[in-house]
């Protein structure tokens, strides 16, 4: 009854592609007003980087990223002692920037003069000890781990190196020669880390910070002697 007045052939096709067809059209305007506001919101953020934002703020968007990454790679890759001394000075300094900084700020209020120089001393300090101190403590507790990670390695090791003494009557020369083991912590990753004379064997690293320190491990005490 419901499609009696539209007839039926070519009259209902013609109204079912008209019906179609309209889907299709209104498909098409939802998706054109999607792109539409897309677009708007690209430019108005495009807007606001380029007008609002001042270019010393574009500057430090683009600075602070690699600032992260060369202080992530200082704490992770530099030794605890270069740290210190490039590190430590700034730190040192922070201090008396924000103290001279505080200072100039409490006279020119005193005196209800406006000056940008106690703020930007202040400003300089703190910065100076947010960068300084994080990497300073982040480096040390990096190069700790490395080092426990290090003294802990030979408990892990020491089955694998006595399985292959029994079965080859002498420990392996190189730690490539036993058929698996641990990761090798990167500290004892050098040529030098681990030695062996067939009865016996050692690991030798150099401590993070020190300057001539060494930590040596011997399997026949299986003890760590620091050596300076």
């Amino acid at each position: 009854m419901l499609f009696k007045n539209f007839g039926t052939g070519p009259k209902l096709k013609d109204l079912a592609q008209n019906i179609l067809n309209q889907c299709r059209t209104k498909r098409i305007q939802a998706t054109a007003r999607m792109g539409s506001v897309l677009s708007a919101t690209l430019l108005a953020s495009r807007h606001l980087i380029r007008n609002v934002a001042s270019p010393m703020k574009r500057k430090l968007l683009i600075a602070l990223p690699l600032l992260l990454v060369a202080l992530s790679l200082i704490v992770w890759f530099v030794d605890p002692f270069l740290v210190g001394v490039f590190f430590y000075v700034p730190l040192l300094a922070a201090a008396p920037c924000f103290v001279i900084g505080l200072g100039l700020l409490i006279v020119s209020k005193a005196r209800t003069q406006q000056t940008s120089q106690p703020v930007t001393l202040i400003s300089a300090g703190v910065a100076l000890a947010c960068i300084a101190w994080p990497t300073v403590t982040a480096n040390r507790w990096v190069h700790d781990r490395a080092v426990e990670d290090a003294k802990n390695y030979p408990e892990l090791v020491n089955p694998l190196l006595e399985d292959y003494r029994l079965t080859h009557g002498g420990y392996p020369q190189s730690l490539e020669q036993l058929p698996s083991k641990p990761p090798v912590p990167r500290l004892l990753r050098t040529s030098f880390s681990y030695r062996s004379d067939g009865k016996g064997y050692s690991f030798a690293f150099a401590q993070p910070g020190g300057l001539i320190d060494t930590w040596d491990y011997d399997s026949t005490t299986h003890t760590w002697h620091l050596s300076t």
